[in-house]
């Protein structure tokens, strides 16, 4: 066995919120070791039982008379990320700022997947090998989870001066299927919720509202639209990607 088999595999979930409609598009993902993937997800599989909540666990399905069930689905979450036995990050960007034209030749998923990029890049942790499991989605060019792993392992080897590709593989996976990805798709819809001041209109689901203050409650935070802040825990983490700083990722001047 090689030495870069020897280290531990993490598992990183990922979903995305607001891409298309809203000025804020979040990103988020959450980190684990793949030992804990197990133990998550039994937890969940109970949880599903006492509660008969059998079907995919979305922000987009969160209603007052869900409220109790999403609650405690959070305190799940939140139990593995205080024991840091994952972590969540994702990337904010004001997507007002951000200029497919000019940088990406008009093509927005190319500049998604530069988003994406970031996300992942940043967020890398040495000495750890990865395996990247995205919410399925349809490209228009085939081969972009392919190229965003050779930009990827191309970038952190130059980074960190590994002789070894760390990201084994990004394979997109359906989110009904998976227990992680909706775990995701709950925070991140949280956070994008709060960016996008949707909990401000006058339709603002209460319910939703109450599920984001929760969130914010947990991670020991006043409020989801914070970034980088002293108030996040150290398993949770909200950045801001400033683009007026950053020609290469495509900021409007």
């Amino acid at each position: 066995m090689s030495e870069q088999e020897k280290l531990e595999l993490i598992h990183v979930y990922c979903d995305e919120s607001s891409q298309c409609k809203d000025r804020y598009m979040v990103i988020g993902g959450i980190w684990i070791p793949a030992t804990n993937v197990q133990g998550f997800d039994m937890d969940i599989t109970n949880f599903r039982k006492e509660f008969g909540m059998t079907s995919e666990l979305k922000w987009g399905k969160i209603s007052k008379g869900k409220l109790n069930e999403y609650k405690k689905f959070i305190d799940i979450i939140f139990d593995y990320i205080n024991k840091l036995y994952l972590l969540y990050r994702c990337v904010v960007v004001d997507m007002w700022q951000y200029d497919n034209q000019k940088y990406n030749k008009g093509d927005s998923e190319l500049g998604f997947y530069k988003i994406y990029y970031q996300l992942l890049f940043q967020y890398y942790i040495k000495n750890y090998r990865y395996v990247i499991y995205p919410d399925d989605r349809q490209n228009s060019y085939k081969y972009r989870l392919e190229t965003l792993t050779i930009i990827l392992n191309r970038g952190i080897r130059k980074k960190y001066g590994i002789d070894f590709d760390p990201i084994r593989n990004i394979e997109p996976r359906k989110s009904h299927e998976v227990n992680l990805i909706q775990a995701v798709d709950v925070l991140t819809g949280a956070i994008a919720y709060k960016w996008n001041e949707k909990d401000l209109e006058e339709c603002a689901s209460p319910a939703k509202i109450e599920i984001a203050n929760y969130i914010a409650s947990k991670a020991n935070m006043p409020t989801l639209a914070y970034s980088h802040t002293k108030y996040a825990s150290p398993a949770f983490h909200i950045w801001y990607m400033d683009l007026t700083k950053s020609k290469k990722m495509g900021a409007k001047k």
